[in-house]
């Protein structure tokens, strides 16, 4: 089962509060942009700042097995793990002579330097990306269950609205399967800075100076570096939220996010408290 919840909007007519009904005059359902969810940390990158994410760790142990062609049972130890696939060598020119980081970039040690340019590239990644991903993508959040009581709570208006079932048969969700919401942390868009080295989702990126103001030059540039992005895109847009939520690709209206379907996906199953 597929569940729409909605709430109470003002009726200009008879200045009262009504559950949401437009959709059976129109047809319409909204999808929202990314840029606009309600939880701010929805298509995001879980950020890790000198340690490795969970995702890194996989990526790790992905390259020694493929090394191995007898024992593949044997997996060595996540220190090991890091030690062999993630850790830079060597030693940074930062950390020999602390005193040269501070003349030339006003921070007293190298980590303070590395912390401060952390900050800044996740935060410039995270505005492109979501940007770049509102221009192509949106969101149409469902839940699998018709008498969640946080559910009705949030989005029912506390229990005044209505709640809408979809038939996961219908051509439309048969096309544009909806995606589980996760919250596991190994599931999640990772971006990790660690003593200069940058990985998302696992993947060593050599540079991002991405310079691109157009959604497919953003991605182009993702690409180059050798990111997945498919599977960037999943990680992004399903985890976070505590429900379903189902891609659609744009091709017209880009900036919109209210879209027609036809025929009408909704059926007679409402459920009217």
């Amino acid at each position: 089962m597929l569940v729409k919840y909605y709430g109470e909007i003002s009726y200009k007519k008879t200045k009262t509060l009504v559950p949401r009904y437009t959709f059976l005059e129109d047809g319409l359902f909204r999808f929202t942009q990314p840029i606009f969810l309600n939880d701010k940390n929805e298509t995001k990158f879980y950020p890790y700042f000198n340690q490795f994410s969970p995702v890194d760790i996989a990526w790790a142990k992905k390259k020694y097995l493929q090394g191995q062609f007898n024992n593949k049972e044997k997996v060595p130890s996540v220190e090991m793990l890091e030690n062999m696939y993630l850790k830079p060598t060597g030693v940074r020119f930062g950390e020999s002579f602390p005193f040269m980081v501070e003349d030339q970039t006003g921070f007293k040690t190298i980590d303070d330097y590395d912390e401060y340019q952390f900050k800044t590239m996740v935060g410039k990644l995270n505005q492109v990306i979501v940007e770049a991903l509102s221009c192509n993508i949106g969101v149409f959040s469902l839940s699998k269950n018709v008498t969640n009581k946080l559910m009705w709570t949030h989005y029912g208006s506390d229990g005044r609205g209505i709640a809408v079932s979809f038939k996961e048969d219908h051509p439309y969700f048969l096309f544009n399967q909806a995606k589980n919401v996760s919250y596991a942390p190994e599931d999640r868009a990772s971006y990790t800075y660690y003593k200069g080295d940058i990985r998302l989702n696992g993947e060593p990126v050599d540079s991002l100076n991405i310079k691109q103001t157009s959604p497919e030059g953003i991605f182009n540039a993702l690409i180059s570096n050798g990111v997945n992005v498919h599977d960037l895109v999943e990680r992004l847009i399903c985890s976070g939220q505590g429900k379903l939520a189902c891609a659609l690709e744009l091709s017209l209206n880009n900036r919109s996010d209210s879209f027609g379907v036809k025929p009408p996906l909704y059926w007679c199953g409402l459920i009217l408290l």
